[in-house]
């Protein structure tokens, strides 16, 4: 990981002197509203965790259309309120060449947690391994085939795509976590802010987790374990927000963890418990992200200096060495 800047000027000009609660609540009811309501509709439908009666089609346009709410509430909100909706406002210049560092460690980091997970969790059920992990794999994620080589060859060409796809996909939830919600928390400081959005993001999913999304065989603790996972996960995507200016590392970031997460259930013998492992949304799944979001909480400038003075900034990137 390359040397801690302060806070992104970009960003900086984006958090307000205090704390906007009228802001912050009109936000949160459209975002929470929006998304709720499409889970209570598929409840209406009489979908349940064993009896989804509507067509898979129906079923995963409604996910992928709910996880665009918090980037519509963000718009709804900025207009209702009388807030800008330029691009620098919304933290969307990318400026890829002065923080090529960071979007690297975004791609990478989740990448790498997602190995580190998954070897904690065999280790400590180790007979939930597969005998055969590499064929497990290249079986689970279909190019099983085309045998071991080639196979793993498609899933890393089919991983690096998905980066670039996922990361647009998720500007639907990044816009509105890490582009608005966290800014307007930041008077509070950077530390509360990261932990506070990343509980929140967690919360919002629970309707869709109670319907057995994510953790379809541990509906109640899913719930426990998204919470979990979205603060510790989240406070890497916090970091590279306020580090950058830009909400686009934290959608590569993003797009990394849920490409990644399908890597450990892949070499199971058995269908897991994911609210426990062995892909990263699980709690033990989860332990390389504690090490990390505790140490950039503990040690990176973004959070010691931002808890000091959440309008600290410097006009920097990535920091040349």
């Amino acid at each position: 990981m390359t040397r801690d800047s302060a806070i992104h000027d970009r960003f900086a000009a984006v958090v307000p002197a205090t704390l906007p609660t009228r802001k912050l609540g009109v936000f949160l009811a459209i975002a929470f509203g929006l998304h709720w309501l499409a889970a209570g509709y598929l409840l209406l439908e009489g979908a349940t965790v064993a009896d989804r009666n509507f067509s898979a089609a129906t079923y995963n346009a409604i996910i992928v259309a709910a996880s665009f709410t918090p980037a519509l509430a963000t718009l709804l909100t900025r207009w209702l309120t009388d807030e800008g909706l330029g691009v620098e406002q919304l933290l969307l210049v990318p400026d890829f060449r002065g923080n090529w560092r960071t979007y690297l460690v975004a791609a990478l980091v989740p990448l790498v947690l997602a190995v580190v997970g998954a070897v904690v969790y065999f280790a400590v059920f180790p007979a939930s391994l597969a005998a055969d992990p590499l064929a497990a794999y290249v079986t689970a994620v279909g190019v099983g085939g085309l045998g071991i080589g080639v196979g793993l060859a498609t899933v890393a060409a089919v991983t690096l795509a998905s980066l670039v796809l996922g990361a647009v996909m998720l500007l639907g939830e990044e816009v509105g976590w890490r582009a608005y919600l966290l800014p307007k928390l930041s008077p509070l400081g950077t530390r509360t802010a990261t932990v506070l959005t990343g509980v929140l993001w967690g919360i919002w999913h629970f309707p869709f987790i109670y319907l057995g999304v994510n953790y379809p065989n541990a509906t109640w603790l899913g719930m426990a374990a998204i919470a979990w996972v979205t603060t510790l996960y989240g406070t890497f995507l916090a970091w590279t927000t306020y580090r950058t200016g830009s909400v686009w590392p934290a959608a590569v970031g993003h797009a990394a963890f849920n490409t990644s997460s399908r890597w450990g259930p892949a070499v199971a013998e058995q269908t897991p418990n994911l609210a426990v492992g062995p892909g990263t949304g699980g709690v033990i799944g989860a332990v390389g992200w504690l090490v990390v979001a505790g140490w950039l909480l503990a040690r990176s400038s973004v959070f010691s200096r931002g808890d000091a003075g959440a309008s600290e900034s410097t006009g920097s990137a990535d920091p040349v060495e």
